[in-house]
C-alpha cells in the first residue's frame, strides 16, 4: 500500500472514532445487544424528577413528578428509625429503600395516582403523629424504564392548629448581652403548634422558624427567641415552662411564658423595616402578620418585602401594602419593642364564640412602641 494512502486511512479512522465518541456523548441515545448485534435506541433516558410534595392530611403525602410514573416500592418510617445504608441490597432494589424496609416501625402504605399519573398519593394505614418527623422512601419508574430513588422528609399533619396571633416583636439586639431578637405569640384557643411557621420577609422564608409539636392552652404566651446566645437556650416543649429561667443577662426569658428557641445564631429580623409572618406551613395560609417601617417611607427597600406585604393584604390582615400604612418603627431601639393592643379582648371573643373566622384585620393603630420593661415578654394587654 502506498505510504500516503496508508497515512490517510489511519487519519480517517482516528477522525471517525473521535466523531463517533462526540456524537454518542451529546445525542440522547442508548443501546442494547441483540442476536443480530448492537442496536441503537433513540429517546429520552433522563430520570423523572420530583417537582413538589405536600402533606395533605393526617394520613397522606402527595408527590408531584415531572412525568407519569409508577412507584415500584415505597416505605414510610419515623425519621428516628432511618438507617438508610448506601451499601448492600439486592440487584432489583435501591440499597437505601431496602434498608428502610427493614425498619422496625415501618408504616404500611397504599399508593394511588391521579389521571395524569404525575401526582402520586402515598397514604398511611394509620394516623401519623402531629408534628412527628417521618421519611418517605420510594422507587419511581417512568414508562420507558428510567428510575428515581428518593427520600422525602416531612412533618406529620397537624389537624389541631390553635388560633394564634403575634402579640409583640423585638427586632433588636442588646450588644454585650444575651438579649436577642424575639417574637411573642398569644394563643386564643388551645391546640398544637406543630407546623406553624414564623418568618421575616427581610430574612426570607428559608430562615424561618417552624414550631415543634407543643400542646398549648388558651391564653398561653409563647416567646420565640429567634437567635441562640449564651446558656439555657432550652426550648420548653413540655409542661415545665421554667426550664429556660435564669438565662444570663437575658431579661427576655419569662418564667410564666413558654420559651422556644430557633436553631439560629445569626442576626435576624429587619431592625426598622420588615414584614413578620405567622403561617400554617401545611396549607401555606397566613394566620397573622405585622408590617413596620419608619414614618415617611415611600417604598419597601427590598422587592421581597413588598411582595410579602401584598400577600398580607390578600390574606385580609392589612388593608394596604404600602409602607405608609405600616406600624411606624421610629421609636424602636435595642431596648424597645412593638407591642399589640387588644389581645385580651380578642381572647375573650374567641372564648365566647364571637370572633369571626380567619385572620384579624389590623391597622398601624393596633400597635405601639413600648419599653421592654413595661411590656415585658410574657405579658399581653
Amino acid at each position: 500500500m502506498n505510504k500516503n494512502v496508508k497515512s490517510f486511512c489511519i487519519w480517517f479512522m482516528q477522525v471517525a472514532g473521535i466523531c463517533a465518541a462526540v456524537l454518542f456523548s451529546i445525542c440522547p441515545v442508548s443501546c442494547k445487544v441483540t442476536d443480530e448485534g448492537l442496536q441503537i435506541l433513540h429517546g429520552d433516558y433522563t430520570a423523572p424528577v420530583i417537582e413538589s410534595y405536600s402533606v395533605t392530611d393526617a394520613f397522606s403525602v402527595a408527590v408531584f413528578f415531572s412525568r407519569k410514573v409508577q412507584l415500584t416500592g415505597a416505605v414510610l418510617i419515623p425519621a428516628s428509625e432511618s438507617s438508610a445504608s448506601q451499601s448492600g441490597g439486592s440487584d432489583d432494589t435501591a440499597p437505601s429503600l431496602e434498608s428502610a424496609s427493614g425498619a422496625d416501625n415501618a408504616v404500611t402504605v397504599n399508593i394511588s395516582y391521579d389521571e395524569t399519573g404525575k401526582k402520586v398519593t402515598v397514604t398511611a394505614a394509620e394516623e401519623l403523629a402531629a408534628g412527628g418527623r417521618y421519611e418517605l422512601y420510594g422507587d419511581a419508574a417512568d414508562e420507558t424504564g428510567n428510575t428515581l430513588t428518593f427520600c422525602i422528609p416531612f412533618t406529620g399533619y397537624n389537624s389541631r392548629v390553635p388560633r394564634v396571633l403575634i402579640s409583640e416583636i423585638h427586632p433588636g439586639y442588646v450588644s454585650g448581652s444575651n438579649r436577642c431578637e424575639f417574637i411573642e405569640l398569644y394563643a386564643l384557643t388551645a391546640g398544637n403548634l406543630a407546623g406553624l411557621e414564623v418568618y421575616s420577609a427581610n430574612d426570607g422564608e428559608d430562615r424561618g422558624f417552624v414550631l415543634p409539636a407543643v400542646e398549648v392552652k388558651a391564653g398561653e404566651v409563647i416567646i420565640l427567641h429567634m437567635r441562640q446566645k449564651g446558656e439555657n437556650c432550652i426550648s420548653e416543649t413540655g409542661d415545665d415552662i421554667s426550664l429556660a429561667e435564669g438565662s444570663e443577662k437575658n431579661d427576655y426569658v419569662s418564667a410564666t411564658a413558654r420559651d422556644l428557641w430557633a436553631d439560629n445564631e445569626k442576626a435576624c429580623l429587619g431592625e426598622k423595616e420588615d414584614v413578620i409572618i405567622l403561617a400554617n406551613s401545611f396549607s401555606g395560609d397566613f394566620m397573622d402578620a405585622v408590617m413596620y417601617a419608619p414614618s415617611g417611607t415611600a417604598s419597601w427597600s427590598k422587592d421581597g418585602v413588598g411582595d410579602t406585604a401584598a400577600g398580607v393584604v390578600s390574606a385580609g390582615i392589612w388593608s394596604s401594602a404600602e409602607p405608609s400604612s405600616a406600624v411606624q418603627s421610629d421609636g424602636l431601639t435595642t431596648t424597645k419593642t412593638l407591642a399589640r393592643r387588644g389581645c385580651i379582648a380578642l381572647y375573650n371573643a374567641a372564648q365566647n364564640g364571637t370572633l369571626a373566622a380567619g385572620p384579624v384585620l389590623q391597622t398601624a393603630d393596633s400597635w405601639y412602641t413600648a419599653d421592654s420593661k413595661t411590656a415585658s415578654p410574657g405579658t399581653v394587654e
